[in-house]
């Protein structure tokens, strides 16, 4: 399932409990979602972050996993915005270690973590799609299963490959961070 902004018009206490009822949609399906809220971010398993830079009259996208102390910094961007300080920092761990814990009883229920999360990866930009496919196939837990350079051809895709999953939004104008639960 792909959410994007699905933290349009909510904060607080909302973006947190949308950020749970994510995390027990991941139980039993994979779910990417694009966020701008702390509140959400954190309930994330992987975090990817994506950025598109002009250089001269191109566009040129890239792509990278976030390790603990760039989630922190990342977490602490969308807290502080351009501003991160070393209270920003100790806001951001504890929220990353209170998910954590909330994500914990969640696989004491029952959830296993042995399956590979499967990626279908749609843009319109051949070099985006080129970049993420190389770098989540070093990842030991990610799979890509296919590239779609529009939503028809994504839809074919997720039906072949995905029959489980259900597509909520696959049209992504703009990425500045995603978090992969």
């Amino acid at each position: 399932m792909v959410f994007d902004e699905v933290d349009t018009g909510i904060s607080g206490k909302t973006a947190s409990v949308v950020g749970e009822k994510l995390q027990k949609i991941a139980d039993s399906h994979q779910v990417i979602c694009v966020t701008h809220l702390p509140q959400i971010a954190v309930m994330a398993d992987h975090h990817l972050y994506i950025e598109k830079q002009t250089q001269a009259s191109d566009t040129v996208s890239s792509v990278r996993s976030l390790n603990h102390d760039e989630r922190i910094e990342e977490i602490g961007r969308l807290i502080g915005g351009d501003t991160i300080t070393e209270t920003t920092r100790v806001h951001a761990l504890e929220l990353l270690e209170l998910a954590k814990k909330k994500k914990t009883v969640i696989l004491k229920v029952g959830k296993t973590m042995s399956e590979k999360i499967r990626v279908l990866i749609v843009d319109d930009n051949q070099n985006f799609c080129t970049i993420l496919s190389e770098h989540i196939s070093e990842q030991d837990d990610l799979e890509v299963v296919g590239i779609a350079n529009n939503g028809l051809k994504a839809v074919d895709l997720i039906k072949e490959t995905m029959p489980d999953i259900v597509v909520l939004d696959i049209i992504m104008p703009h990425l500045d961070g995603l978090g992969v639960s």
